[in-house]
C-alpha cells in the first residue's frame, strides 16, 4: 500500500477504504430496494471520520510497521467503530427531530421516524455480523461493551432531561459513556492490533477517552457561543431541549450567579424561554466564567493527549493527530 515518500497518503487512502468497506458491510441491502434506498442515504455523506481517523493514527502512532502490516484490520474494525457511530446518529435524529444533518435531509425527515429507527437497527445489525465474523474475541466484547456504555450514557441524559438538580458528576458519567466510550474503543481497538502490550493500550484508551470528553467539552461551548450557521443548530439548543451541559451547571453552583441560572432553568421548563433569556444566560456563563473554566478543562485534556503523541517516532502520524487536537482546541 505504501511507498517511500508517500506517507502523506496514508490516512486517504484508510478512510477511501473505511467508506467501501461500510458500503460492503451493508451490502445485504441490496436484497430490497427500498431498504437499500434508505441505508444508501445514511451513508451518504460521510462525516469528518474522527473516530476512525484516531484508531488508525493510535495504530501507526505506536508501531507504524505492524499498522502497515495490519491494515485492512484497521480498516475494518474503524468501519465497524464508524457504523456505530452513525446508527447512533441516526436514532438520535429522531429523538430530536433533526431535519438535518451534514447538510443534507436526515434520513427521519426523508422517510420518517419509523424507517429511521430500523434504518439504525439495520447497521446495528450489520456490525452484529461483521463482529460475529470477526472470530476475535477480545475486540469483539470490547465494542459490544462500548455499544452498551453508549446507550446508557443516552438513556441517563434523557433522564436528566430538565432537572435544575442534575449534578456535575450525572454529566460527566453521562457524557463519558454516549460520546467519550466510542473514541476510547477506537484507540484501544488500534492499539491492540499493533502491541500486546497492555500498559501501552490501556494509555491509548485513556488518551481516548480524554480526546472523547474534549470533543464533547467543545461542542457544549459551541452550543454556547456560537452562531447558528457555525454550529449547525440553533444556539443555545441544548438548554432549550433541557441538556444542561457543564458551563450551564458551573454557573448554576456559582454564589452569585446561580440564582438567576436555576429561574431561567425554570422558565425553560415551562416552554416561555425567549431569545433575551438566551442573550441573558450567555452573559451569566461569560461572566461566571463557566466558559473560561470548560474552555481551561478543554485544552488541559487537549494537552495530555499532545503528551502521549509526542512519545511516538511516527513523525507524520504525529503531525496529523496534533493537527486534530489543535483544531478542537480553537472554537
Amino acid at each position: 500500500m505504501r511507498k517511500s515518500g508517500q506517507t502523506d497518503h496514508v490516512m486517504e487512502y484508510a478512510l477511501e477504504q473505511v467508506e467501501k468497506s461500510m458500503r460492503k458491510m451493508t451490502r445485504n441491502v441490496s436484497k430490497d430496494r427500498l431498504t437499500g434506498e434508505v441505508i444508501k442515504n445514511a451513508l451518504a455523506v460521510p462525516g469528518k471520520m474522527l473516530r476512525p481517523r484516531i484508531l488508525i493514527l493510535s495504530a501507526c502512532l505506536i508501531n507504524e510497521n505492524e499498522a502497515m502490516a495490519h491494515m485492512e484490520h484497521l480498516i475494518r474494525w474503524a468501519a465497524i467503530i464508524e457504523l456505530s457511530h452513525t446508527a447512533s446518529l441516526i436514532h438520535d435524529d429522531v429523538i430530536d427531530q433533526s431535519y438535518v444533518r451534514r447538510g443534507i435531509p436526515t434520513v427521519m425527515k426523508r422517510y420518517g421516524n419509523s424507517s429511521a429507527v430500523y434504518a439504525g437497527d439495520y447497521l446495528l445489525a450489520s456490525i452484529l455480523r461483521e463482529i460475529l465474523n470477526s472470530h476475535e474475541g477480545d475486540k469483539a466484547l470490547l465494542l459490544v461493551d462500548g455499544i452498551e456504555e453508549m446507550c446508557a450514557g443516552e438513556i441517563n441524559q434523557t433522564h436528566c432531561k430538565y432537572r435544575q438538580n442534575v449534578t456535575i458528576e450525572q454529566y460527566n458519567k453521562n457524557i463519558a459513556g454516549k460520546t467519550g466510550v466510542l473514541f476510547a474503543s477506537a484507540c484501544r481497538l488500534g492499539a491492540m492490533e499493533v502491541t500486546g502490550q497492555e500498559d501501552i493500550i490501556r494509555q491509548y484508551e485513556e488518551f481516548g477517552r480524554k480526546l472523547g470528553r474534549a470533543f464533547q467539552l467543545r461542542d457544549d461551548l459551541l452550543d454556547i457561543m456560537s452562531s447558528q450557521t457555525e454550529a449547525g443548530k440553533m444556539v443555545m439548543q441544548d438548554f432549550q431541549e433541557g441538556i444542561y451541559t457543564l458551563p450551564v451547571l458551573l454557573a448554576r453552583d456559582h454564589d452569585i450567579y446561580g440564582s438567576s441560572v436555576k429561574k431561567l432553568m425554570k422558565k425553560n421548563k415551562r416552554g416561555n424561554l425567549t431569545e433575551k433569556d438566551k442573550e441573558f444566560l450567555k452573559e451569566i456563563l461569560l461572566k461566571s466564567e463557566a466558559v473560561a473554566k470548560v474552555e481551561g478543562e478543554t485544552a488541559r485534556l487537549l494537552e495530555e493527549c499532545k503528551s502521549v503523541v509526542r512519545k511516538s517516532s511516527c513523525q507524520w502520524a504525529k503531525d496529523k493527530a496534533e493537527a486534530i487536537l489543535d483544531r478542537l482546541k480553537n472554537l
